[in-house]
């Protein structure tokens, strides 16, 4: 009985001493410990490497990644081609040339299925700052620095638009083919390849909240951020440079663009497993 009573004593005192240890283990001066946090929000996968500059600080870096691609249907404005014939000095001779070509004015395509990409893909660099030295409450501020294209659009227009832009030109027509997004006109090239994207800004200030810290005081712990990256007015451009506006005053706007003018921020929301390493 008191052989089995001194054991749990000891073993109490074992434990005693283990969290006393841990305490002891613990440093919060500047870059005394080091961790590893993976997890995911609304910027992407979030990998981070965080390590301590005091108890009321702590500085993150890593990069965040959002890979996503969609194929999807883009308007043409066939009337700027049939007023591109229209006008051209012999259209006659053109309708001819296209229906030996084996082109059908009359069904020719309306939509080109271009590729889609979003390009949240962000490095970053995060400063926490801790009011209260024992809460895990914290105020963070940094820049999110990575690619300038928020969403990339490339493809290729139909066979049967390339080939009469190249006869219109042929019979000394003006024609340019192209898509429209929002109320901007996107001309392709001469081998009918489209190139249109949303530019945003290469560094993106960031300011939020969170709960939890980056560092944790055990091995283990949940990290919480709330904020929002300052990205800019996004802008549609094309490597092209064949941006106009739109052509067609009787052109349907979707508003993507009056849409984008007052996105300038975009929400940041993520949750990540932290592991001090030491």
């Amino acid at each position: 009985m008191k052989k089995n009573l001194l054991f749990c004593f000891a073993l109490l005192f074992a434990g005693v001493l283990s969290v006393n240890a841990q305490r002891e283990e613990w440093n919060a001066g500047p870059f005394k410990h080091l961790s590893l946090g993976i997890g995911a929000g609304t910027a992407g996968i979030d990998i981070e490497l965080a390590t301590t500059l005091g108890n009321h600080f702590q500085l993150r870096a890593g990069v965040s990644a959002l890979p996503f691609t969609y194929t999807g249907e883009f308007e043409l404005d066939n009337d700027l081609l049939f007023d591109a014939i229209n006008e051209a000095p012999n259209p006659g001779l053109i309708k001819d040339e296209l229906r030996n070509k084996g082109i059908d004015l009359d069904n020719m395509p309306d939509e080109a299925e271009l590729d889609a990409e979003l390009g949240l893909m962000n490095g970053k660099v995060l400063l926490d700052i801790y009011p209260f030295k024992k809460a895990t409450f914290r105020i963070t501020a940094g820049a999110y620095f990575g690619k300038d294209k928020l969403i990339n659009v490339e493809g290729h227009l139909p066979n049967e638009i390339v080939e009469a832009a190249g006869i219109i030109s042929q019979y000394g027509g003006e024609y340019t083919p192209g898509i429209h997004l929002g109320e901007n006109f996107i001309g392709a090239n001469e081998l009918g390849n489209v190139d249109a994207f949303v530019k945003i800004n290469k560094v993106k200030p960031y300011v939020g909240i969170g709960f939890g810290r980056a560092v944790p005081k055990h091995r283990l712990g949940l990290d919480f951020d709330l904020g929002v990256m300052f990205h800019g007015t996004p802008k549609i451009d094309s490597s092209n440079g064949n941006i106009s506006d739109a052509l067609n005053d009787e052109l349907e706007s979707s508003g993507l663009t009056d849409i984008l003018e007052e996105i300038t921020i975009y929400p940041v929301m993520s949750l990540r497993l932290v592991g001090r390493i030491f």
